[in-house]
């Protein structure tokens, strides 16, 4: 039998006809239907006018179906080469003439990145060149690879902005030269200069898993790397962010990690990723995924005319088979919380205790498990409403507090009322620690700092209900600057376990807060103010991806900071 082939279609020659033809075809099917909307219009008029006319009626009807016709033309003709196998994206929009050696690869195994992005491993989708190195594009297997492709290291001593497409790109670190003082002290024995830490050519997890092999709840294993034992630089074991599924042990020279699976996820798969010396390696992990059940039922949810109270329990039962060995969740009302929920050992079943009168009269709790939900609605006794709440000894607006004071607020709500009652701080100003009574209707309020602002306000909540009082707090002092006065000079490198103290100009007879801030993007030191805060002992404990590092100083309205300059 001689069997037909449409691989002709695909053709280069073959493609170029057809695209020609599309562009007509595309022009066609917009200047066509809107000539014979016209042409149906002016035979509308002509209708009007002489109501007998019965061609022009039928007219109308065949102008009509003739343009809709010729619009749906391309998209006939796209339907019909999709059913053909035939590569139409291929044809509306050709390519450039193919070379002499055409690539045997299917181009959806493959992805192009461009110039100053790369693919990261197991991926399939390019991304942003990161800092410190250069990305030249290319193309490349998606999701294949266990390290990052397209990606080059600028070396040790040059930086990049991210984003970099060549080596030209790096920019030489310039260190700057020590300025050199009148009269500079001899130092006894001067400290040796730290070895400068290598980089790596690349990082390898040597014994990944096939993926072949499937992993189960409580199983392990263990992952080793080629770092070689001379590298002295930062490793981190990086888990897989949206499927982490294992609770990771790192070896104590962090060359090693074992992985426990501790659940079993909605993905079948998870990676895990080392990176060490500007290098990474990752590692993808198959996990047994979770049963699949046709239905969950809660079995003896209460009937809803019955309302619970505080204090009263429920128990609530379900239909999930006990062969069935994947994760049972129970979740509580966000909106409506009113119980403490104690699952059963095994997951089947669910305690909930009620814990407060709600605002809102009812409550839902939701059982997950296998792809399915639950839900069983509980009535629950609502508050009872008070028709008005004060506080009865707020102190007057002239009566200024300092920190270390204590005033007891109270309230005129009746001892009958067995509802909910809430004291709630200023969230703008909030300078109490707030104890409540063992009743709830007073409270103890203990000035705990000096405000930047005078005042601050606490309410009482109760039986749908509230009242607020306003304390007047004495205001921290303002001081005209603030100096961090022996900031060392940036040419200075600080290694690892070094230590700083910075010393300020803060007088002693400033009563208000002292802060010390570190930097919240190269946070690399570990801070001990003294006693007094006008003073602070900076130890580093690493080594940063970048060379520097603030400090500040913020009191009475002012802030000083200080650049150290930690050795990369």
């Amino acid at each position: 039998m001689i069997g037909f082939s449409f691989d002709w279609f695909n053709q280069q020659g073959f493609k170029d006809v057809l695209s020609m033809v599309y562009n007509i075809i595309d022009i066609v099917r917009i200047v066509v239907p809107i000539g014979l909307i016209v042409m149906t219009t002016l035979d509308i008029t002509k209708k009007v006018i002489n109501p007998e006319d019965k061609e022009g009626q039928k007219k109308i009807l065949i102008r009509l179906i003739a343009a809709l016709i010729i619009f749906l033309i391309p998209t006939i003709i796209n339907i019909t080469f999709d059913i053909l196998g035939i590569d139409i994206d291929g044809i509306k929009t050709p390519t450039s003439a193919p070379t002499s050696t055409p690539q045997p690869t299917a181009t959806s195994l493959t992805v192009t990145c461009k110039k100053g992005t790369y693919l990261p491993a197991f991926s399939s989708t390019c991304v942003k060149c990161i800092e410190n190195f250069y990305c030249t594009g290319g193309t490349f297997n998606k999701g294949v690879d266990s390290n990052p492709l397209g990606l080059t290291y600028c070396g040790d001593g040059y930086t990049s902005k991210a984003g970099a497409e060549k080596f030209s790109d790096c920019i030489k670190t310039v260190t700057p030269t020590p300025v050199p003082t009148a009269t500079p002290k001899p130092t006894a024995t001067p400290k040796p200069t730290a070895t400068p830490k290598p980089t790596l050519s690349s990082v390898k997890i040597t014994n990944c898993p096939s993926t072949s092999i499937t992993f189960k709840p409580g199983e392990k294993i263990t992952l080793t790397t080629d770092i070689p034992s001379t590298f002295n630089g930062e490793i981190k074991w990086v888990p897989d962010n949206h499927h982490n599924n294992f609770k990771i042990t790192i070896s104590n020279d962090k060359r090693s990690a074992t992985l426990e699976v501790i659940q079993k996820p909605i993905s079948l798969f998870s990676t895990i990723t080392v990176v060490a010396g500007g290098q990474a390696s990752a590692c993808l992990i198959y996990v047994e995924k979770d049963p699949k059940l046709s239905s969950v039922n809660i079995t003896n949810c209460p009937d809803y005319s019955k309302k619970y109270n505080p204090g009263e329990k429920i128990t609530l039962n379900t239909d999930v088979p006990a062969d069935f060995k994947g994760k049972i969740e129970w979740k509580p009302d966000d909106s409506h919380n009113n119980f403490k929920i104690t699952p059963s050992s095994d997951g089947r079943s669910a305690t909930l205790e009620v814990i407060q009168n709600p605002i809102s009269f009812f409550s839902t709790t939701t059982v997950i498990a296998g792809g399915q939900v639950d839900v069983c609605l509980i009535n629950v006794q609502k508050d009872p409403l008070l028709t008005d709440v004060h506080i009865t000894n707020c102190p007057k607006s002239s009566t200024k507090l300092n920190p270390g004071d204590k005033v007891t607020l109270y309230t005129d709500i009746p001892s009958t009322f067995k509802g909910k009652i809430e004291w709630k701080p200023d969230s703008s100003h909030n300078n109490f620690k707030v104890t409540p009574s063992s009743d709830g209707r007073s409270v103890t309020l203990e000035v705990i700092q000096n405000p930047v602002s005078t005042f601050s306000t606490t309410t009482v909540v109760a039986g749908g209900q509230a009242s607020s009082c306003l304390i007047n707090i004495q205001k921290d002092p303002l001081l005209a600057s603030v100096n961090i006065t022996d900031c060392p000079d940036k040419s200075i490198k600080y290694s690892p376990g070094d230590k700083i103290t910075l010393h300020t100009d803060i007088p002693s007879t400033f009563k208000g807060e002292i802060k010390w801030v570190p930097d919240d993007y190269h946070n690399n030191f570990k801070i001990t103010p003294s006693s007094d805060k006008r003073s602070v002992t900076l130890e580093v404990i690493q080594n940063p991806v970048s060379t520097f590092s603030t400090t500040t100083v913020v009191a009475g309205g002012q802030a000083s900071s200080c650049l150290i300059n930690v050795k990369k």
